[in-house]
């Protein structure tokens, strides 16, 4: 599966085939509920909420209210960055595969909330997709 120019990462593609990701639009506010990661992985992550299909880069996020501010996209290429995730309702912490690195490999960050009148800044989670998967453990 491509998403303007980027190739999701074959995992991240058979695991919506398989049904080990979420694929239908209602699985957002069901994970609300409901959540696809292990609860004492939840614990130690906070609550994780997976994204189904259809999948965004955050070309346009640069209009984004969110993204423009808090969301400091100008340390991003937005073009290069896939929104997959997040730490639910309320969270503003986007989870993304980020293609900065490789075309065919990309690593996983989210953004870190510093606080403290401190400038936000986005994180690396995991070095490719398949360890963001092992740490969630599903």
């Amino acid at each position: 599966m491509e998403i303007d120019g980027l190739q999701l990462p074959e995992l991240l593609t058979s695991m919506i085939a398989t049904g080990r990701w979420p694929s239908e639009g209602d699985a957002l506010n069901k994970q609300n509920l409901q959540s696809l990661i292990p609860p004492d992985r939840n614990r130690k992550l906070r609550r994780i909420c997976l994204y189904p299909p259809p999948f965004r880069t955050l070309v346009n996020a640069k209009n984004d209210s969110f993204y423009s501010t808090d969301g400091v996209i100008w340390q991003l290429r937005p073009e290069l960055a896939i929104s997959i995730a997040d730490f639910g309702i309320g969270a503003d912490a986007p989870i993304l595969l980020y293609y900065n690195k490789s075309k065919t490999e990309p690593m996983v960050i989210t953004l870190d909330w510093n606080g403290h009148g401190n400038s936000n800044r986005w994180i690396v989670m995991a070095e490719s997709f398949s360890e963001f998967v092992d740490i969630l453990g599903i």
